[in-house]
């Protein structure tokens, strides 16, 4: 920059350590997004510049004196804050949005500008970009790969190649963008290379919102009606003002959204099919039970109280049509333990009270071991909790130590010896876990959401 200098040491440049990794490859709308964004933000620059200049250099702001005159030390700080909103400004979509650990850094050198120059600043900055750029290009790609891996695997490598060799930045780019025009197979689909050409060529916002449109709402023939209209409604959105981005942005969150509204109703829907299961299991069950019964004479009732604090409702454990419990006490409950120690059944008097108190009882009976250790940190699901299991070497001596599923234990197995074995003379002999299974006799459905118990 011409009339501005500091004297500062380039020293802290030189040895360059690139800041936390973000998810790679970008999507395709996320580059030209952050293209787009950089692109704006050094145009506002230039105009910013420009403006500075003009304004000092005008009939009575003329330079007259000495260059640290009052007159010369506005106009640098001026340029100074016009680079450091370059560098550090918050659009949306920016490149460095997700790399705070680098912004940090960048504000640091532009609040010490007797340490830094624009130099340095700018130096740091090229090199991060430099940086994110080769970790976008030379990610791999799944969905690439399964098309064309052998050119694609080949457009990586080499990019690789460049960018270990110090190739400019901007020659990687133009030699990026003309590999994906002359490739022998094409990296990316003729509507795809259709929208990045019409985008490169737009010169206006609305030539850029035509390229948009076409790429987003073109019809197909094997479009549903939902998608028809979805179509309608945002081609209306790129031919307003609206920018593109947000449009796409606007686009995106509503079909998350129905997807959600989609897969909630099938999970009622999949839930009210298996409780119906179940109910059916349980009365073929009970048919079983009732011809069992009448082989017992005079029989005590047994009773329990349900499991729902709430509720306190008695639960007739030789009821005809079978009881409800939870699987996991029931089998917790089959081994042996500590002399005199009691292990407790949770029954239930009626479904809903099943649904209701599911979440709560699974938290607090049958929470992993592992507790803050456990890998799952108390996010698991139904699915998951299928696969636990308790310690062999534990189980020997009456203690019980459940592990919500075999790759939890493998994780923390040495952990929980240490901690739990250690003192309480126990072998570490068994690596493996006796898994969960349901108690022999216990009539419950493989699809019932009591599996989990």
């Amino acid at each position: 920059m011409e009339g501005v200098e500091f004297k500062v040491s380039l020293k802290a440049t030189k040895q360059f350590v690139p800041f936390e990794d973000r998810r790679y490859p970008q999507p395709l709308q996320q580059r030209i997004q952050q293209g787009e964004q950089f692109r704006r933000s050094g145009e506002e620059l230039t105009r910013t510049l420009k403006n500075i200049e003009e304004e000092f250099t005008k009939e009575g702001n003329a330079h007259t004196a000495s260059p640290d005159c009052e007159t010369c030390v506005a106009k640098r700080k001026r340029i100074w804050q016009a680079y450091s909103s370059y560098y550090l400004g918050v659009e949306p979509g920016r490149w460095d949005a997700d790399l705070p650990e680098y912004r940090k850094k960048i504000t640091e050198m532009f609040a010490a500008p007797e340490k830094y120059n624009l130099e340095d600043i700018d130096t740091r900055s090229k090199a991060e970009l430099r940086e994110h750029l080769r970790k976008d290009l030379c990610a791999t790609d799944p969905d690439i790969d399964s098309k064309c891996s052998h050119t694609y695997k080949m457009f990586r490598s080499q990019l690789a190649k460049k960018f270990a060799k110090n190739v400019p930045t901007e020659d990687i780019l133009k030699w990026a963008a003309a590999f994906e025009q002359s490739a022998p197979e094409p990296l990316r689909s003729k509507e795809t290379s259709r929208f990045l050409d019409l985008l490169h060529a737009a010169n206006t916002p609305q030539d850029k919102a035509q390229a948009y449109r076409q790429y987003y709402c073109s019809p197909s023939t094997d479009e549903t009606a939902q998608q028809k209209n979805m179509k309608g409604k945002y081609r209306n959105l790129f031919d307003s003002n609206t920018s593109p981005e947000s449009v796409v942005a606007a686009w995106k969150a509503e079909a998350l959204q129905l997807q959600l509204e989609h897969t909630t109703k099938l999970t009622e829907q999949l839930r009210a099919l298996k409780l119906a299961q179940s109910a059916q299991e349980r009365k073929q069950a009970a048919k079983q039970a009732v011809e069992n019964q009448k082989l017992h004479n005079a029989v005590e009732k047994r009773t329990a109280r349900c499991s729902m604090q709430e509720c306190g409702s008695e639960v007739d454990l030789d009821a005809e049509d079978g009881v409800l419990e939870c699987a996991l006490c029931d089998w917790l409950a089959s081994k042996p333990g500590v002399k005199g120690e009691k292990r407790e059944h949770a029954y239930y008097c009626c479904e809903t009270h099943v649904e209701d108190d599911f979440g709560d009882h699974d938290l607090y009976e049958h929470a992993c071991s592992m507790d803050l250790n456990c890998i799952y940190d108390g996010r698991r699901t139904e699915a998951d909790t299928r696969d636990g299991g308790i310690c062999q070497d534990c189980l020997k001596t009456g203690f019980l130590s459940y592990f919500c599923s075999k790759e939890c234990w493998d994780t923390n197995m040495s952990l929980h010896r240490d901690e739990f074995h250690h003192g309480r003379n126990i072998d570490n002999q068994s690596k493996e876990l006796e898994m969960f299974e349901v108690v022999p006799g216990l009539i419950i459905s493989p699809t019932s959401p009591l599996e989990a118990w």
